[in-house]
C-alpha cells in the first residue's frame, strides 16, 4: 500500500471523518425534504460567552395573510449528530407528549425576559415610569388584540407520532454512565444552549430596532411610543418554534414492558419534581432519521396548510 493510500485509509476510518460525513448526510436529508439546511452553524453560548457550533439546522417558514395584516411562523430543527454506536439507551417513565412547544418556543408576548429588556431599554432612552408603564400597556394590547394572542392560530403542536419518556440510562452493557457523562445528556445540553442563544439573539434584534425607532422619533419630534409600537406589532406577528433532535447510532430500547422493545425514535420529556415539563427533545436512531424527517415534514406541511398558511419563498426548491 502506498503512503497516500495508507493515509487515505486512516483518514476514512477516523472518527472525525465519520462525524462530519454523518452531519453532511443529515443536512442532505433535510434539503431533500425542502428544509433550508446548514451544517455546523455557529452561535454564542449564553452562559460562557464562547463561540460554539451546532451540528445541523433546518428551517421552514409559513405565512398567513389576513384582512388587515399578515402573521408568520418559523419551525427550526436544531440537530446534534452523535455516534455512541456501541451504546444502548434504555427508556422508561412513559409520559404524554407536550401539546405545545412550551420552552421550545419564542414569542415576545409570552417572554418575560423580552419584556424586562424592553423596560430597561426604555429607561435608558429617557422614558420616565409613567411613559414606560404606558408603553408596556400598549405593547400588551398590540400583542394581544381583543385579549387574544396575535399569532394564536399559528400555535401548532409539535410532531405527535412519537413515544415519550422521562427517564433514560445509557449503557454499553458492560458499564453504565452517570448522567453528566452520557453522550445523550451532553447533546441535550448543547441543544438547549443553542436554542437559548437564538432566543437571546431575537431579543437583541428587537431591542436594537426599538432603540432606533425611538431615537429617530425623538430627533424628529414624533410620538416615541407610537414609533416603538410599530416594531412591536411587526415582531408580535411572528412566532418561532424550536424542534430539537439528537441523531444517534445507539440502539433505543423501551423497557416499560417486561421485555425491551426496540424503537426507531422517541421524545425525551424533562420533568421537574412537581411534574411540570421543563424541556423536551426528540432522539432518533441514525438509520431512521430519513423516515422521521419525512413523517415530520408531512405533518408540519399538513398542519400549516390546514390553517391556510403558505410556505415562504426560501423553503421552496
Amino acid at each position: 500500500m502506498s503512503r497516500s493510500s495508507e493515509l487515505l485509509t486512516k483518514l476514512i476510518n477516523s472518527s472525525a471523518y465519520r462525524s462530519i460525513r454523518a452531519e453532511q448526510d443529515v443536512v442532505a436529508c433535510l434539503r431533500s425534504h425542502k428544509w433550508l439546511a446548514s451544517q455546523s452553524p455557529f452561535y454564542r453560548d449564553g452562559i460562557t460567552g464562547k463561540t460554539r457550533e451546532i451540528d445541523a439546522v433546518g428551517i421552514r417558514s409559513w405565512e398567513k395573510q389576513r384582512k388587515n395584516d399578515s402573521i408568520s411562523a418559523q419551525t427550526n430543527l436544531y440537530i446534534e449528530v452523535k455516534s455512541a454506536k456501541d451504546s444502548h439507551l434504555l427508556l422508561s417513565g412513559s409520559t404524554k407528549s407536550p401539546n405545545r412547544f412550551e420552552s421550545n418556543e419564542y414569542w415576545i408576548g409570552y417572554d418575560e425576559e423580552t419584556i424586562e429588556a424592553v423596560s430597561r431599554m426604555l429607561g435608558k432612552a429617557g422614558f420616565d415610569n409613567e411613559m414606560t408603564r404606558k408603553f408596556l400597556h400598549r405593547l400588551e394590547k398590540t400583542a394581544f388584540p381583543s385579549d387574544i394572542m396575535r399569532t394564536s392560530v399559528l400555535r401548532v403542536a409539535p410532531y405527535p407520532d412519537v413515544q415519550c419518556f422521562s427517564a433514560f440510562r445509557e449503557t454499553n452493557i458492560g458499564a453504565d454512565k452517570d448522567l453528566d457523562n452520557t453522550v445523550l445528556w451532553r447533546a441535550f445540553t448543547a441543544l438547549r444552549s443553542a436554542v437559548d442563544s437564538k432566543k437571546k439573539q431575537l431579543i437583541e434584534y428587537l431591542i436594537s430596532d426599538l432603540s432606533v425607532d425611538i431615537e429617530v422619533a425623538r430627533r424628529d419630534n414624533y410620538d416615541q411610543i407610537d414609533a416603538g409600537l410599530s416594531t412591536i406589532e411587526r415582531r408580535s406577528s411572528h412566532l418561532e418554534f424550536f424542534h430539537p433532535i439528537v441523531v444517534i447510532d445507539s440502539i433505543l430500547w423501551s423497557v416499560v414492558d417486561e421485555q425491551p422493545i426496540e424503537l426507531p425514535w422517541f421524545r425525551f420529556v424533562q420533568i421537574d419534581s412537581d411534574g411540570h415539563v421543563e424541556w423536551w427533545s426528540d432522539v432518533v436512531n441514525s438509520s431512521s432519521f430519513g423516515k422521521l424527517t419525512g413523517s415530520m415534514t408531512k405533518y408540519y406541511e399538513r398542519t400549516f396548510r390546514h390553517i391556510r398558511t403558505k410556505p415562504t419563498k426560501h423553503t421552496q426548491d
